[in-house]
């Protein structure tokens, strides 16, 4: 049955993160609040958000400022590919980061995230009808 095949395949989670000077407010469009939190407990968010799920992470980070090494220590603990790339302003909306974060994902599925977002649920149940849809879908946001 091609409903119980698509719950048994690998999830890759692809997050986009970045290390922008930090603000508590929302300055403009695409320019938001950003916390170093989202760096550390926003991709342990994702981790728990699927748990249960065979699954890899991916962190993609466009660095603007270091991101120090307790926290590169932290992410390597935690993840299964972690790529910090210095940014550069060849891109302002971060087109090509994106997509190299994509095409580092080995799984079936394939769910991205960016780092400012969070994630909950009380039960895999709510995940496993989102995966269902694929069964009708290519692609679902």
């Amino acid at each position: 049955m091609r409903i119980q095949k698509v719950l048994e395949m690998k999830v890759s989670i692809v997050i986009n993160a970045d290390t922008r000077p930090e603000r508590n407010n929302d300055e403009c469009m695409f320019n938001g609040v950003v916390s170093r939190e989202f760096l550390t407990q926003n991709i342990y968010n994702k981790i728990k958000f699927l748990e249960g799920f065979d699954k890899e992470i991916i962190v993609f980070i466009d660095e603007h400022e270091k991101v120090p090494q307790e926290t590169v220590d932290y992410l390597r603990s935690i993840v299964d590919c972690l790529v910090i790339r210095r940014h550069t302003d060849e891109n302002k909306f971060n087109d090509q980061n994106y997509l190299s974060a994509l095409s580092l994902a080995r799984g079936e599925i394939i769910m991205h995230f960016d780092q400012d977002v969070s994630a909950f649920t009380e039960s895999k149940g709510p995940i496993e009808n989102m995966i269902k849809m694929l069964d009708h879908y290519d692609y679902i946001s």
